[in-house]
């Protein structure tokens, strides 16, 4: 399982390889296939190996926080507010390239997001929660866009 907290998960005076190799971790040898498949999903990264990365931009640094959690193979991916913070082009990178990694990779994402515009392409199924209960379950996405029906849950 990986888990991707909102806050930015990086180590800013590091490089963005040296980030990745932090959260490697197995010592199997296999770093540089991981690290690989981490720059397809995420080619911005790729000639930003050697940049601190507190250098990056956010979306830079968004990609490399979930890259850093991708590097080990996960079957379950938790995602707290993945695209906060980020530009409207910045956010659709990071969801265009999450979905490929997922199709690719064949794990599940769990993800907690308020711009639900935003996150509806890429949405299987809805789950509305109320103080921690599950009130609500969708598995057609276009509730989303249902704005009185989400106010209903909002304020309910």
């Amino acid at each position: 399982m990986g888990y991707l907290m909102q806050t930015r998960n990086i180590f800013p005076s590091l490089s963005v390889e040296e980030n990745l190799h932090l959260s490697f971790w197995h010592g199997d040898g296999a770093f540089a296939a991981r690290r690989d498949w981490v720059l397809n999903v995420f080619p911005m990264l790729r000639d930003r190996l050697k940049r601190r990365a507190g250098l990056l931009s956010g979306g830079e640094r968004q990609a490399l926080a979930i890259g850093m959690v991708l590097i080990r193979p996960v079957e379950l991916l938790l995602l707290d507010e993945p695209t906060a913070g980020l530009s409207p082009k910045a956010a659709i990178e990071i969801l265009e390239a999450l979905h490929s990694a997922q199709v690719e990779a064949r794990f599940s994402c769990v993800m907690v997001e308020h711009n639900l515009r935003l996150i509806h392409p890429w949405i299987t199924r809805v789950l509305v929660m109320q103080q921690g209960r599950v009130v609500a379950d969708h598995e057609d996405p276009s509730i989303l866009l249902n704005q009185e029906q989400m106010q209903r849950y909002y304020f309910s």
